[in-house]
């Protein structure tokens, strides 16, 4: 048996932070001790993913110490282990510098600090349910605000078939439930 078995990760859901968060964070690495300004991409309670240029990109695996600042919970600072790092494509969607590298991290944290951080997570994304909800909604009442004519045409044809079908479901004025034969019996 040449594959060994491999334990299975759930995979924690991202942010993808707005323009009205906060999406700049500081980290240092243990040689350098210098603080580097970056990016951050999206954000789970698990690690995050950022750009950063490509001379200051830690290396792989290595522990990192970042400071950020997460939707619902305020600032953090903790230590984190590099698990990705991904050169930069040249047609980059969020508009970040070409010279880009996309680096993943897992953050180490402590309990406590992890359901902090799920929570405000939580948090913000009910936010941004509920706001689109609402966005939904709003864009239902203006469609047919729009149409006006064409709902009423619509509910009037609803209401016209009911009645038609009504009608024909009634009984004719010949009909005796006590002379007829129920459901289901024969005559032989």
């Amino acid at each position: 048996m040449n594959n060994p078995v491999r334990k299975w990760f759930g995979r924690a859901p991202r942010y993808v932070l707005r323009p009205e968060d906060n999406q700049f964070v500081r980290f240092a690495n243990e040689i350098r001790q210098k603080s580097t300004g970056i990016e951050i991409l999206d954000i789970s309670k698990t690690g995050m993913a950022f750009t950063v240029r490509r001379e200051n990109a830690p290396r792989l695996s290595e522990n990192i110490i970042i400071e950020f600042e997460a939707p619902g919970t305020g600032q953090i600072a903790c230590y984190a282990r590099v698990v990705r790092l991904e050169e930069q494509s040249e047609r980059a969607s969020w508009g970040t510098p070409k010279k880009a590298v996309i680096v993943a991290v897992q953050f180490l944290l402590k309990k406590g600090q992890i359901k902090h951080l799920g929570r405000g997570l939580e948090e913000k994304f009910e936010q941004l349910k509920a706001q689109k909800n609402r966005e939904v909604f709003r864009r239902r009442i203006e469609t047919i605000k729009e149409n006006t004519k064409l709902t009423i045409l619509y509910l009037a044809v609803i209401f016209a078939l009911v009645f038609v079908f009504y009608f024909l479901t009634q009984p004719r004025k010949n009909y005796n439930k006590n002379q007829t034969i129920p459901w289901g019996t024969r005559n032989f």
